[in-house]
């Protein structure tokens, strides 16, 4: 009895971090923003009217080799924490790699102004090509599915009669102002979800892995850890995706680009499955009977249908000869097997320049049946 009200108790608290944590993760980078702004004083160039300003801006300032630097101090916590198995310093370095899209949340003309100035670290990849940032758009299609179909609902939602409900979704981001006419905009509903939903699962689950440990057992397996070997990872995967998704339908001022921050996502994600693998060897090592047992009845990350889990697995199968990696050479392997073959997924949303327009902040709205609506 006192266990299951420990439990109850636990959860309970996981709810109410779960509310703190999403009010911080979307409120925060606003108010960071706004301080940002008055503090560093930088000019809000307009790309369009003002280039040469904006480069005479980098140059003054240095900004190219800090941005490599950024860059290079990640590429290289990754690769320490692989080498020394501190995963920790893998760990920040995939958060790191995703911070500048925070930058997108409050949009000005010129990309380092307020929160922006975050994307130094992508300053490498903004100087290759914007193009470069799509290189990882493939990871868009589950959301594409999902929004294409909600948003047929909320275009037979015209809120302009009514002042006092479009007010309040207005406020809190919920409305899509297209060719004239105000409607719900059901995609951003989706991404609080996301967002919510996946800080509950990692909170839920770090407080199920503190329990085990002070139960003093090796394995946690009950709770979310009956589903899923790495439910926090798995909370981080679903919240960042939500992020990602929230940035890329922000809007910019004229003159300006948001090109998404999808291959960011995919990097930052690929190192963190990485890890997971990597820690798993380290399980193993320690605890190979119990571990093996919980690992033969518990997926990776999510219950996925057999089938799916082959045609996702095949090409590792195909190059190292097995599903799960098991040395530090072949984690190194499934992360570039597996980056290389997104990035050439993502290929056809740059070679059509898809989706057209001004890019994910518009779409659906901008092709057909929905352009008919509006």
């Amino acid at each position: 009895m006192r266990e299951k009200s420990t439990l109850i108790g636990l959860t309970g608290l996981a709810v109410i971090f779960t509310i703190a944590l999403t009010f911080f993760t979307l409120e925060v980078p606003i108010l960071l923003n706004r301080f940002l702004i008055d503090f560093l004083k930088i000019p809000d160039y307009n790309p369009a009217i003002t280039p040469d300003l904006i480069e005479e801006f980098i140059v003054k300032n240095n900004l190219r080799p800090i941005g490599y630097g950024c860059l290079g101090i990640i590429l290289i916590l990754i690769l320490v924490g692989f080498l020394t198995k501190k995963t920790t310093f893998s760990t920040i370095g995939s958060i790191m790699m995703f911070l500048p899209t925070f930058g997108y949340f409050v949009s000005y003309m010129f990309f380092l102004s307020g929160l922006g100035v975050l994307r130094l670290i992508w300053m490498p990849l903004w100087g290759i090509s914007l193009n470069v940032l799509k290189l990882g758009d493939i990871i868009y299609l589950p959301y594409m599915l999902i929004s294409y179909i909600l948003t047929f609902f909320s275009s037979f939602v015209n809120l302009d009669s009514n002042f006092f409900l479009y007010k309040f979704l207005h406020e809190n981001r919920l409305t899509h102002f297209y060719m004239g006419n105000m409607h719900l905009d059901l995609r951003v509903v989706l991404i609080y979800l996301l967002i919510i939903f996946g800080t509950f699962i990692f909170i839920q689950s770090t407080i199920a892995w503190f329990y085990t440990r002070f139960k003093g057992n090796n394995v946690a397996d009950f709770w979310l850890y009956k589903y899923s070997r790495h439910p926090q990872y798995l909370g981080w995967l679903i919240w960042s995706y939500g992020i990602m998704l929230f940035a890329s339908l922000t809007p910019v001022v004229r003159g300006g680009a948001n090109p998404g921050a999808s291959l960011p996502w995919l990097i930052s994600n690929l190192v963190v499955i990485c890890i997971a693998l990597n820690e798993e060897n380290q399980m193993l090592e320690h605890n190979k009977t119990e571990y093996s047992t919980y690992r033969e009845k518990t997926p990776f990350l999510f219950p996925l249908p057999k089938i799916i889990t082959n045609i996702v697995t095949s090409p590792l199968r195909l190059i190292i000869n097995k599903s799960i990696p098991e040395t530090k050479k072949e984690i190194v392997i499934t992360f570039l097997v597996y980056f290389i073959l997104l990035s050439l997924m993502s290929l056809p949303f740059i070679l059509f320049n898809w989706p057209s327009a001004i890019g994910w902040s518009e779409w659906p709205f901008t092709i057909y049946p929905f352009n008919q609506f509006f």
